[in-house]
């Protein structure tokens, strides 16, 4: 009955879209002086209500599923996926808070099939619609520094990711530690681990960045402020050897999960 459910929202979603793009009734309501700003995913999203949200989530896990099974047999990049692009658009028509499938799209967008322009609108619109996802500046970064080779862009987006996972690791933390709710603890937990790794990242993509422009006082400070919270991090520490050491700095690719 669940999957009945979905099949008869994609169905509508399918029949609303074409409705609302048809010439013939685009004109009939300009005739008439109706609003016609609405895109058809809001409509149908309308008529969804809370439901739809349901429907991205099903959505994902299936997709996710079928995607990790196909990386096993294809033996390729997971960025060369093309078939769950279209997907991870239709998740965001339904959900626009679905930051992986935003995350997801546009690496495989940039990554997979260099499209790179569709890539940064992609990001840009997930970005408005989650302005506190530091993983989507992160990916943003990667964007305009390994295809666009644009340093400046590069920076600006690594250093929104900093602030916005360092914000979030310090404040769960504090949760984690106010709490004697188990479930609030685990909560908490996750969201150390994710604003970490994304703190991490953006910081060590950052430092790169930095050095590759020949600021490499600037790309040192960005290493003293993360090790000032985690001062054990081995990444972190064998970047600052390397850059003291080197007079040039090859940037590369970040060391978390999250590229492999």
């Amino acid at each position: 009955m669940r999957f009945l459910g979905i099949f008869l929202a994609l169905f509508l979603f399918i029949i609303f879209s074409y409705i609302t793009e048809s010439s013939f009734l685009k004109e009939a309501w300009n005739k008439n002086d109706v609003d016609t700003t609405l895109h058809p995913q809001q409509i149908v999203m309308g008529i969804l209500g809370e439901f739809r949200k349901t429907i991205a989530a099903n959505l994902w896990v299936k997709t996710d599923v079928y995607h990790h099974v196909w990386i096993e047999y294809s033996k390729k990049g997971w960025e060369e996926n093309s078939e769950v692009i279209p997907i991870d658009r239709l998740i965001t028509y339904f959900d626009p808070s679905y930051v992986e499938s935003y995350f997801v799209g546009a690496n495989s967008l940039a990554f997979g099939f260099n499209k790179v322009e569709e890539s940064i609108d992609f990001l840009n619109e997930g970005i408005k619609a989650n302005p506190d996802a530091a993983k989507l500046y992160f990916v943003l970064g990667q964007v305009y520094l390994r295809k666009k080779h644009d340093f400046e862009r590069a920076a600006v987006n690594y250093r929104k990711g900093i602030n916005i996972a360092k914000k979030k690791y310090l404040e769960a933390s504090e949760n984690f530690k106010s709490t004697d709710n188990e479930a609030e603890k685990t909560k908490s937990e996750d969201d150390m681990t994710d604003s970490f790794y994304f703190f991490l990242d953006n910081s060590y993509m950052l430092a790169n960045t930095l050095t590759l422009q020949g600021k490499r006082r600037e790309a040192l400070d960005v290493i003293n402020e993360f090790l000032k919270h985690f001062p054990n991090n081995r990444t972190m520490l064998d970047l600052n050897k390397r850059i003291l050491l080197e007079n040039s700095w090859k940037a590369h690719l970040p060391p978390s999960h999250i590229n492999k």
